[in-house]
Protein backbone atom coordinates (compact mmCIF):
# COMPACT_ATOMS: atom_id res chain seq x y z
CA UNK A 1 0.00 0.00 0.00
CA UNK A 2 2.92 2.31 0.57
CA UNK A 3 3.63 2.57 -3.02
CA UNK A 4 0.11 3.36 -3.89
CA UNK A 5 -0.33 6.37 -1.20
CA UNK A 6 3.20 7.47 -2.51
CA UNK A 7 1.97 7.65 -5.63
CA UNK A 8 -1.22 9.33 -4.73
CA UNK A 9 0.93 11.89 -2.70
CA UNK A 10 3.08 12.98 -5.78
CA UNK A 11 -0.54 12.91 -8.13
CA UNK A 12 -3.19 14.14 -5.80
CA UNK A 13 -0.98 15.48 -3.30
CA UNK A 14 -2.68 13.47 -0.47
CA UNK A 15 -3.33 9.22 0.46
CA UNK A 16 -6.62 9.51 -1.40
CA UNK A 17 -7.39 10.60 -4.68
CA UNK A 18 -10.01 13.82 -4.98
CA UNK A 19 -13.42 11.71 -6.10
CA UNK A 20 -12.87 9.18 -2.57
CA UNK A 21 -14.45 11.69 -0.06
CA UNK A 22 -17.43 12.61 -2.75
CA UNK A 23 -18.81 9.65 -2.52
CA UNK A 24 -21.13 11.09 0.39
CA UNK A 25 -22.55 13.77 -2.18
CA UNK A 26 -23.51 10.70 -4.62
CA UNK A 27 -27.63 11.45 -6.08
CA UNK A 28 -27.61 8.04 -7.75
CA UNK A 29 -25.81 4.66 -8.20
CA UNK A 30 -24.26 5.90 -11.54
CA UNK A 31 -22.67 8.60 -10.63
CA UNK A 32 -20.05 6.27 -8.81
CA UNK A 33 -17.91 6.47 -12.48
CA UNK A 34 -18.67 9.86 -13.10
CA UNK A 35 -15.29 11.83 -14.32
CA UNK A 36 -14.00 14.16 -13.58
CA UNK A 37 -16.20 13.88 -10.17
CA UNK A 38 -16.06 17.95 -9.54
CA UNK A 39 -20.09 17.72 -10.33
CA UNK A 40 -20.33 15.94 -6.92
CA UNK A 41 -20.80 18.39 -4.55
CA UNK A 42 -22.80 18.91 -1.17
CA UNK A 43 -24.69 21.74 -3.53
CA UNK A 44 -26.21 19.28 -5.97
CA UNK A 45 -26.71 16.34 -3.57
CA UNK A 46 -28.78 19.00 -1.33
CA UNK A 47 -30.67 19.88 -4.48
CA UNK A 48 -32.15 16.82 -4.85
CA UNK A 49 -34.66 17.14 -1.97
CA UNK A 50 -35.35 15.29 1.52
CA UNK A 51 -37.69 13.44 -0.15
CA UNK A 52 -35.39 11.95 -2.70
CA UNK A 53 -32.99 11.56 -0.14
CA UNK A 54 -35.51 9.60 2.39
CA UNK A 55 -35.85 7.36 -0.66
CA UNK A 56 -32.60 6.77 -1.23
CA UNK A 57 -32.20 5.80 2.32
CA UNK A 58 -35.04 3.36 2.77
CA UNK A 59 -33.83 1.65 -0.97
CA UNK A 60 -30.81 1.19 1.33
CA UNK A 61 -31.93 0.15 4.10
CA UNK A 62 -33.93 -2.04 2.69
CA UNK A 63 -31.12 -3.51 0.41
CA UNK A 64 -29.18 -4.30 3.39
CA UNK A 65 -31.62 -6.15 4.91
CA UNK A 66 -31.91 -7.96 2.26
CA UNK A 67 -27.70 -8.94 1.93
CA UNK A 68 -27.99 -9.73 5.61
CA UNK A 69 -30.44 -12.14 5.22
CA UNK A 70 -29.17 -13.49 2.34
CA UNK A 71 -25.45 -13.06 2.02
CA UNK A 72 -24.64 -13.02 5.73
CA UNK A 73 -27.92 -15.34 7.63
CA UNK A 74 -27.56 -17.47 4.28
CA UNK A 75 -30.78 -17.74 4.22
CA UNK A 76 -31.30 -20.85 6.85
CA UNK A 77 -28.48 -19.83 9.59
CA UNK A 78 -30.40 -16.56 10.03
CA UNK A 79 -33.45 -18.11 11.87
CA UNK A 80 -30.70 -20.16 13.60
CA UNK A 81 -29.00 -16.39 14.56
CA UNK A 82 -31.56 -14.86 15.79
CA UNK A 83 -32.58 -17.08 18.99
CA UNK A 84 -28.49 -17.63 19.43
CA UNK A 85 -27.78 -14.37 19.70
CA UNK A 86 -31.44 -13.62 22.15
CA UNK A 87 -29.55 -16.73 24.24
CA UNK A 88 -25.97 -15.41 24.74
CA UNK A 89 -27.09 -11.47 24.77
CA UNK A 90 -25.66 -10.84 27.81
CA UNK A 91 -21.99 -11.94 26.25
CA UNK A 92 -19.70 -9.08 25.98
CA UNK A 93 -18.62 -10.55 22.41
CA UNK A 94 -22.28 -10.90 21.58
CA UNK A 95 -23.06 -7.63 22.54
CA UNK A 96 -20.08 -5.97 20.93
CA UNK A 97 -20.55 -7.64 17.59
CA UNK A 98 -24.15 -6.29 17.59
CA UNK A 99 -23.32 -2.87 18.43
CA UNK A 100 -21.04 -2.85 15.72
CA UNK A 101 -22.98 -4.65 13.14
CA UNK A 102 -25.71 -1.91 14.08
CA UNK A 103 -23.09 0.81 13.25
CA UNK A 104 -22.38 -0.62 9.98
CA UNK A 105 -25.58 -0.49 9.09
CA UNK A 106 -26.15 2.82 10.15
CA UNK A 107 -23.36 4.30 8.20
CA UNK A 108 -23.88 1.88 5.34
CA UNK A 109 -27.71 3.22 4.87
CA UNK A 110 -27.74 6.96 5.76
CA UNK A 111 -23.96 8.08 4.87
CA UNK A 112 -23.05 6.32 1.98
CA UNK A 113 -26.17 4.36 1.00
CA UNK A 114 -25.39 4.08 -2.97
CA UNK A 115 -22.07 2.10 -2.62
CA UNK A 116 -23.65 -0.30 -0.29
CA UNK A 117 -26.55 -1.03 -2.52
CA UNK A 118 -23.66 -1.69 -4.96
CA UNK A 119 -22.95 -4.36 -2.23
CA UNK A 120 -20.41 -3.02 -0.01
CA UNK A 121 -22.92 -4.44 2.79
CA UNK A 122 -22.48 -7.79 1.91
CA UNK A 123 -18.88 -7.57 2.64
CA UNK A 124 -18.32 -5.01 5.10
CA UNK A 125 -19.78 -6.57 8.38
CA UNK A 126 -17.73 -9.76 7.42
CA UNK A 127 -15.82 -9.57 10.53
CA UNK A 128 -18.84 -9.79 12.69
CA UNK A 129 -20.09 -13.20 10.87
CA UNK A 130 -17.88 -16.28 12.55
CA UNK A 131 -19.73 -14.18 16.26
CA UNK A 132 -22.71 -14.61 14.58
CA UNK A 133 -22.87 -18.25 12.63
CA UNK A 134 -21.18 -19.65 15.93
CA UNK A 135 -24.21 -19.06 17.97
CA UNK A 136 -26.61 -21.31 15.55
CA UNK A 137 -24.18 -24.29 17.19
CA UNK A 138 -25.90 -23.61 20.44
CA UNK A 139 -29.40 -23.45 18.91
CA UNK A 140 -28.49 -26.71 17.00
CA UNK A 141 -27.33 -28.03 20.15
CA UNK A 142 -30.28 -27.40 22.26
CA UNK A 143 -32.48 -28.66 19.35
CA UNK A 144 -31.07 -31.70 18.82
CA UNK A 145 -31.51 -32.28 22.83
CA UNK A 146 -34.85 -31.38 22.54
CA UNK A 147 -35.72 -34.15 20.06
CA UNK A 148 -34.03 -36.54 21.50
CA UNK A 149 -35.96 -35.97 24.67
CA UNK A 150 -39.15 -35.94 23.03
CA UNK A 151 -37.81 -39.33 21.13
CA UNK A 152 -36.11 -41.31 24.00
CA UNK A 153 -37.79 -39.30 27.53
CA UNK A 154 -34.69 -38.53 29.11
CA UNK A 155 -30.98 -36.74 29.10
CA UNK A 156 -29.36 -39.58 30.49
CA UNK A 157 -26.76 -41.88 28.90
CA UNK A 158 -24.78 -41.25 25.08
CA UNK A 159 -27.06 -39.25 23.77
CA UNK A 160 -26.50 -36.44 26.13
CA UNK A 161 -25.92 -32.79 24.54
CA UNK A 162 -26.13 -30.59 27.14
CA UNK A 163 -22.83 -31.09 28.44
CA UNK A 164 -21.35 -28.05 29.95
CA UNK A 165 -17.80 -26.90 27.28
Amino acid sequence: MGAWYARNIALFGGLFSPGGAKTLWLANYDQTFIFPSDQLTLQSWAALGLNAHVRIWWDALVWNMKNALAVQGELFLFLLILPGLWMLRKERAVRLAIFMWIITLGIMTFVVPLPAAGAAFCTLPQPFQPVLWARCLLVCRLSSAWVYVCAIGTLKGPGLFLQSS
